[in-house]
């Protein structure tokens, strides 16, 4: 009786590894439609989209929103109005959503701010979010509280100016 030869043995390694490996991949592999990488949710309206939002859960029980709304379109969209958890937000700051000018709600380069008084959720769950904009209607998703720690200690919501010229690119909240 012959031995397998080397050669041999390598190809039926290289065939097998193929059949063992191959099942998560390919062009319907599962770690390929990963859509929600961070606690922070996603949504597309139009040229609209939401990225990283989140709200911060405050001591007092109110709400505040995290995140960036960014706008792919040569005209400027405004948001008309916020809610969180069925309550209408206060909105201060820019809320002229233009092209190359995200609203950026909350954090070191932000313009805006945007929260409710009254969450009435707990963190960890998960509250409804409504976001209407000037032209392209209104976006609806449902948005992680997250506790106010670490990389969200210092956020808080800002004193309430609404901007509402379309042309201007930022808007600065009164002091």
């Amino acid at each position: 009786m012959k031995k397998p030869s080397s050669l041999t043995a390598l190809a039926i390694a290289a065939i097998s590894a193929l059949f063992l490996t191959g099942c998560g991949a390919g062009f319907d592999a599962s770690t390929r439609n990963i859509k929600q990488v961070t606690d922070g949710v996603e949504a597309d309206l139009g040229s609209v989209k939401v990225r990283n939002l989140l709200i911060v859960a405050q001591p007092d029980g109110s709400g505040v929103l995290v995140g960036t709304l960014v706008n792919n379109s040569e005209e400027a969209e405004i948001v008309r109005s916020i809610s969180i958890n069925g309550n209408v937000a206060t909105i201060s700051g820019s809320n002229v959503v233009s092209k190359n000018n995200p609203v950026i709600f909350a954090g070191d380069s932000s313009n805006a701010s945007a929260g409710v008084t009254l969450l009435n959720s707990t963190i960890g769950n998960r509250v409804p979010v409504s976001i209407t904009f000037s032209s392209v209607g209104t976006v609806n998703f449902t948005a992680l509280v997250r506790e106010k720690t670490g990389e969200f200690k210092d956020v808080v919501l800002k004193t309430p100016v609404l901007c509402q010229d379309p042309k201007a690119p930022t808007c600065t909240p009164a002091p």
